[in-house]
């Protein structure tokens, strides 16, 4: 017998399992950050999270690649895009910390539509009528789920709407600089905007951590 599982796999059914172990790991991601938010400011727990990511990108990396990490033409669209991923995850977090987490992933949902829409005002791609149907239906969607003019509306659920739009714009840049960056630029420059940003909100707020809370972070 040779080879296990993943070689037997095709590439597109290899893709799926890709995508569902990266699905797993970030909704783990969310529901510990949520459990986390009732003892530690939302800054501090993305603080600790940009630094470990950033961390370990250096310390694998650097040495590997050197000046590479850095080396960039465009570090003022870089310094944007990572302040807009950090704009972007603190609404969620900040979301899901006073809604439900289904209802808050159900509107960041409209992300991946926001992102059609951006594409098409500024990278000059082309919508055929199917996405323009799931762009309403998406809409809709997110309407159902915070109803407003209802008494369920409340102004937590702006925070995950916030987030798609703020998250869309991350990925049309992410789009814009692929085409002349190096992906090791794309990776670590939005995670030292996020650390630097949060380290200097959660400085006056931080709250020493236990073992186990700080592992999860």
């Amino acid at each position: 017998m040779s080879g296990g599982l993943p070689a037997r796999l095709s590439p597109a059914n290899r893709g799926m399992l890709l995508v569902l172990g990266v699905v797993v790991m970030f909704t783990a991601m969310d529901a510990i950050a949520k459990y986390l938010s009732r003892y530690y400011p939302v800054s501090q727990i993305l603080c600790l999270r940009f630094f470990f990511h950033t961390l370990l990108f250096v310390v694998f990396l650097a040495p590997r690649i050197g000046m590479t990490l850095v080396r960039t033409r465009r570090l003022g669209l870089h310094l944007l895009r990572g302040g807009l991923l950090a704009a972007a995850a603190f609404c969620f977090v900040t979301g899901i910390k006073y809604m439900p987490m289904a209802e808050a992933t159900a509107i960041a949902y409209l992300n991946p539509i926001l992102i059609s829409l951006l594409a098409v005002a500024f990278l000059g791609e082309e919508i055929d009528l199917g996405r323009w149907v799931a762009v309403f239906v998406a809409f809709s969607g997110v309407l159902i789920v915070i109803r407003p003019g209802t008494s369920v509306f409340t102004w937590a659920a702006l925070l995950p709407l916030m987030n798609a739009f703020l998250f869309a714009g991350y990925q049309v840049f992410t789009r814009y600089l692929a085409h002349a960056e190096n992906q090791y630029s794309l990776i670590f420059y939005p995670g030292m905007v996020g650390f630097l940003a949060f380290a200097l909100m959660a400085a006056p707020v931080a709250v020493l951590p236990t073992p186990m809370h700080l592992l999860l972070m």
